[in-house]
């Protein structure tokens, strides 16, 4: 593989791709500590009020529920970080093509007419890129 299609930073300087995260991110932790929470005070909470569950067997199942509390949160961490990780790579499939679409257009802007857009063939914007170089062909040379 060639450098020009292999990019090698997955985090870069674009504004569209630090968007992107930010809502990963919101979309990832808002609804799993909802939906953990939600279900955590579901069961152990609601369910031990609504059968009346003697004293001693709430004593006893006390350190149960912490032990419980403690997986939950040690395995929601490692799923996080996943997702986390998967955001940032579909983020750099998102924001690598249009940022390097924004440094060809910023040379072309420049007076550079000989520039041609190219992306990567799994970039899937071949389409795009054939237009924006029609369009350059027929504008004058310089």
């Amino acid at each position: 593989m060639n450098n020009f299609q292999r990019r090698r930073q997955y985090l870069l300087k674009s504004p569209i791709q630090r968007r992107f995260l930010f809502h990963s991110t919101i979309m990832i932790l808002l609804p799993t500590a909802f939906v953990g929470s939600l279900l955590f005070f579901l069961i152990f909470y609601l369910l031990s009020d609504q059968i009346m569950i003697p004293e001693h067997v709430v004593a006893t199942l006390g350190p149960v529920i912490t032990k419980l509390k403690y997986i939950l949160i040690l395995g929601g961490i490692p799923l996080v970080a996943v997702l986390l990780g998967w955001a940032i790579i579909i983020s750099h499939r998102l924001a690598g093509p249009i940022y390097r679409l924004e440094q060809d257009l910023e040379k072309i802007a420049e007076g550079n007419h000989s520039v041609r857009v190219k992306f990567r063939k799994n970039d899937r914007l071949d389409p795009l890129a054939e237009k924006i170089n029609r369009v350059l062909e027929k504008l004058p040379k310089t």
